[in-house]
């Protein structure tokens, strides 16, 4: 249901039982007698694609988000989700851009990496003690210097 549509319309959906307390509402929004907020925007559509159009049809911005903070969460380590985002990390070195891998639980194999097309004169492996982890990333992000940085926390509370 839109939710902009007039009270009238809500109370024909709802039946008799609303009608007398709708039609008061629709009075007291035609006199401007209460405000109404604007409808919520719909959420952005323009996500940076993943590589994976089936991934893509259920993420609500159709991609990952760009500029924002993105959350991979996985069993354990190691069971494929890095090449969930080799072709964003690829397409970022790519275009110039730095990324940063935060304390990764394993050493990255260049090859791996190089053959999903990352450019690896532009990747920067940060090894960091766990509870550094997220500091890292922040300053790395902080910075501006970076496309992209992927972080592997070990460790956080509500101070992180």
């Amino acid at each position: 249901m839109n939710s902009s549509a007039p009270a009238s319309d809500i109370a024909r959906l709802a039946g008799d039982g609303l009608r007398g307390e709708v039609h008061a509402l629709d009075a007291l929004l035609r006199d401007r007698a209460i405000w109404r907020g604007r409808a919520p925007a719909a959420p952005a559509r323009d996500g940076v694609a993943t590589g994976f159009g089936s991934l893509d049809a259920v993420l609500p911005t159709r991609g990952w988000i760009a500029a924002g903070l993105n959350e991979v969460l996985v069993p354990c380590d190691g069971v494929g989700e890095l090449e969930l985002l080799w072709p964003l990390l690829a397409q970022a070195t790519a275009g110039g851009g730095q990324v940063a891998l935060i304390a990764p639980p394993y050493v990255p194999y260049a090859p791996a990496w190089h053959a999903a097309g990352v450019r690896l004169e532009r990747l920067h492996v940060v090894q960091a003690d766990p509870r550094d982890g997220l500091w890292a990333a922040e300053q790395c992000m902080r910075s501006g210097a970076c496309t992209a940085v992927v972080c592997w926390p070990q460790t956080s509370d509500d101070r992180d």
